[in-house]
């Protein structure tokens, strides 16, 4: 882009930021002829990219984390592989169209879009969840009728038992608990 201007209009060192937490959007944002978007790392969603395409403002981004879900390549801004593209894409930009930003934003990134997106995940969480308990519930009667058979057989092998030995009373409390009987527990009433 030769002989054209470049503005910044982000904030100097020190200088108090003029966007809040929190605060509206200022509205010359959308008076911008794009948003620079150099970032080099795995932006994991791109609220900055979105806020400014839905005043209009295209975004000139280098390819990377949540770019290009966030930006249609050629219609609402433009993609780049590397830094050095960057310089012939901002002499594209009077191709887009503002109205296409604001449209892509509305469309993808609407509250009650998000917020249905939002519901049917979680569905399908609570769902896969269920089915999961209800396998374990399922797995757990089986095992019950399979195996069952045997713990009746254990207990009537204990009261034998029980009985040859001459014990009276009831059964030490490690048969109840799992943990091992105290002498004073199986002694009987001595």
């Amino acid at each position: 882009m030769s002989g054209g201007a470049v503005t910044a209009t982000g904030r100097a060192k020190g200088e108090t930021p003029r966007i809040q937490p929190g605060a509206p959007v200022p509205a010359d944002r959308g008076g911008a002829r794009c948003l620079l978007f150099p970032v080099q790392w795995e932006e994991p969603f791109g609220m900055v990219m979105i806020e400014d395409m839905a005043c209009g403002t295209p975004v000139v981004a280098l390819r990377g984390g949540a770019v290009a879900e966030v930006v249609a390549d050629g219609v609402t801004g433009y993609i780049a592989d590397h830094p050095a593209e960057l310089p012939e894409l901002l002499g594209r930009l009077d191709r887009l169209d503002a109205a296409a930003c604001r449209r892509r934003v509305a469309d993808l990134f609407d509250v009650d879009r998000l917020g249905s997106g939002y519901t049917a995940v979680y569905r399908q969480v609570l769902e896969r969840r269920a089915a999961a308990a209800t396998a374990r519930v399922t797995d757990l009667d089986q095992l019950r009728r399979d195996y069952g058979d045997l713990d009746a057989a254990r207990d009537r092998r204990y009261q034998r038992d029980h009985r040859r030995s001459g014990r009276t009373g009831r059964a030490p409390l490690s048969r109840h608990t799992g943990r091992p009987a105290e002498p004073s527990e199986s002694a009987g009433a001595a």
